[in-house]
């Protein structure tokens, strides 16, 4: 299985981004500070490799990154990890047609 496609929203420096994988193998390269880090910290918050400390950005209450994950061009899993600006976090994970698999 595969990252298909991301959406991040408010986590450490990142206002917004989103995008499209496919599947295949990405290179994360740029200036100094652009949020290469926060980019890839942000894929490892949706897998829940990470504990709850505060991730959303400076001056936002919370923040939202999001997962779908499948083969070819289908579908299969949306990860979805909501966080506040104190530091809570949900994780979603819902199947091809949208239903709740663990809230």
């Amino acid at each position: 299985m595969k990252i298909l496609n991301y959406k991040i929203k408010n986590i450490r420096g990142i206002s917004e981004l989103q995008g499209n994988l496919d599947g295949k193998s990405v290179y994360v390269i740029g200036k100094n500070g652009i949020g290469k880090s926060s980019f890839i910290q942000a894929i490892f918050l949706a897998c829940k490799i990470f504990g709850n400390k505060p991730y959303v950005k400076i001056g936002e209450d919370k923040g939202i990154v999001q997962l779908q994950l499948g083969e070819g061009n289908t579908v299969e899993y949306t990860i979805e990890r909501a966080f506040t600006s104190g530091g809570n976090s949900v994780l979603t994970v819902r199947d091809a047609k949208g239903k709740a698999i663990k809230d």
